[in-house]
C-alpha cells in the first residue's frame, strides 16, 4: 500500500484544548467505497475537503448470482483529557456462479472510471508548542478467503513515511507514541486500503478497525504509570481510557522477540532479581499471570477495565519467552510499571 498523504489522518486531542475550534478533522483525499457485482457498480464518496466530525458511507450492488456491499464508518469522539477517532470498515463479495463481484476502498470520485486504492484523513490540533502528547494506535481486523485484504498505515512525524503499519490477520496490533507539538501544533497521518473480490464461485469480505487515542503526556489521569528498572530489550508502555464499565487500561509491549510466549505478570510488590544466564531482571512477585503471544513485529498488548470504585496500586511487567533453533529456553524482560489508581470521580 502505498502512503498517500504525508501529515494526514486522524488525530485525537479535543480534550487537551481549550477551545472545540482547536481541533479540525476532514478527508485528506477523496475517501469513497465501491460495491461492484456483474456489470454493476456503486460508488459513495466523501470529496477531498469535506469537514468531518461523523461519516458514513455505504454501498450495496446485486446482480443474477452476484452480490457485493461495503461500509465505512469515521469518528472522532471526546474521551477525558483527549480524544479517540475510529475508522471502521468492512466489505464483502460473493457469487453462486460465474462472474464477478468486488467491494472495497477507494481515493475517487469518479463512478465511472474509480479503481480500488488507499484513501486518507487529515486532522489538524492548534496545541502550544513544546506539548507533550501521548498517542495509541491500535489495529485489528480479519479477512476470509485469499480474495480479500485489509490494512492500515500511520504517519506520526510529517515524514511521509508510516511509522505503524499493520494487516487484518486476526491479531490485535497496537503502538504507542510520545510526541512534542511543534510551532504549527499537531498532525498525524491515517491511510486504509481494503479489498475483498471473486471471480469464481464463494466469497469473500474483510472487517477492520483503526483506532487512535490521543492525550496530553503530563494530563492528570485517574491512574499513574509509573516506570522503574530497566529493560534488556522489549519495551512495556500503560496508557488509560475510560469506558462505561470503568477505565480501561492497555499495557503494550513492542520490540520483543517476534511469535514468542509473552507472560504478563502482576503483583503487589517490587523486587529486583535477576534471571539467571541472562542480564534481565524480574521486578514483581507475580500473583496473577497472563499469557498470549507477540506477532511477527514483536507486539503485545493486554488491557483491563479498572472498577470505579477501586483504588490502590499494582506492580506490572511482561516476561517474554521463546525458543532458538536448538530447542533451548531464552527469556527477556521489559521494565517495570507500578500503576496506582485512585477512585472514580
Amino acid at each position: 500500500m502505498k502512503f498517500l498523504v504525508s501529515t494526514v489522518s486522524i488525530l485525537s486531542i479535543a480534550g487537551a484544548l481549550a477551545a472545540q475550534n482547536a481541533v479540525s478533522l476532514e478527508t485528506a483525499t477523496d475517501v469513497a467505497v465501491f460495491a461492484r457485482a456483474g456489470t454493476g457498480a456503486a460508488l459513495k464518496f466523501a470529496p477531498m475537503g469535506t469537514k468531518v466530525t461523523a461519516l458514513r458511507l455505504a454501498a450495496t450492488q446485486g446482480a443474477a448470482g452476484a452480490r457485493a456491499k461495503v461500509s465505512l464508518a469515521a469518528t472522532l469522539k471526546r474521551v477525558p483529557r483527549g480524544a479517540r477517532a475510529v475508522i471502521a470498515e468492512s466489505g464483502q463479495a460473493g457469487l453462486r456462479g460465474s462472474g464477478k463481484a468486488s467491494a472495497g476502498t477507494s481515493n475517487s470520485k469518479d463512478v465511472k472510471k474509480f479503481a480500488q486504492g488507499p484513501h486518507s484523513f487529515l486532522m489538524k490540533i492548534a496545541v502550544k508548542a513544546g506539548t507533550k502528547m501521548r498517542v495509541l494506535v491500535e489495529f485489528r481486523g480479519r479477512v476470509s478467503a485469499k480474495g480479500a485484504k485489509s490494512e492500515a498505515a500511520v504517519d506520526v512525524n510529517g515524514d511521509d513515511k508510516p511509522d505503524f503499519r499493520a494487516i487484518a490477520d486476526g491479531k490485535p496490533h497496537m503502538k504507542s507514541f510520545e510526541l512534542t507539538a511543534g510551532a504549527k501544533g499537531l498532525a498525524l497521518g491515517l491511510t486504509t486500503s481494503a479489498v475483498a473480490e471473486v471471480s469464481a464461485q464463494g466469497s469473500a469480505g474483510y472487517g477492520s478497525m483503526l483506532a487512535v487515542t490521543v492525550s496530553r503526556a503530563d494530563s492528570a489521569g485517574r491512574c499513574a504509570f509509573r516506570r522503574f528498572g530497566t529493560s534488556c530489550g522489549p519495551v512495556l508502555t500503560g496508557t488509560e481510557r475510560s469506558s462505561s464499565r470503568g477505565t480501561v487500561v492497555t499495557f503494550g509491549t513492542t520490540k520483543a522477540h517476534a511469535n514468542a510466549l509473552a507472560i504478563f505478570l502482576m503483583g503487589a510488590v517490587r523486587t529486583n532479581v535477576r534471571i539467571p544466564r541472562t542480564r534481565c531482571f524480574l521486578y514483581t512477585r507475580p500473583l496473577i499471570l497472563f499469557s498470549r503471544r507477540t506477532d511477527a513485529q514483536g507486539n503485545a498488548r493486554i488491557s483491563f477495565v479498572v472498577p470505579k470504585d477501586f483504588a490502590g496500586k499494582v506492580v506490572t511487567q511482561d516476561l517474554i519467552l521463546y525458543l532458538d533453533g536448538k530447542r533451548n529456553v531464552h527469556a527477556e524482560s521489559t521494565e517495570g510499571i507500578e500503576l496506582a489508581c485512585k477512585k472514580a470521580q
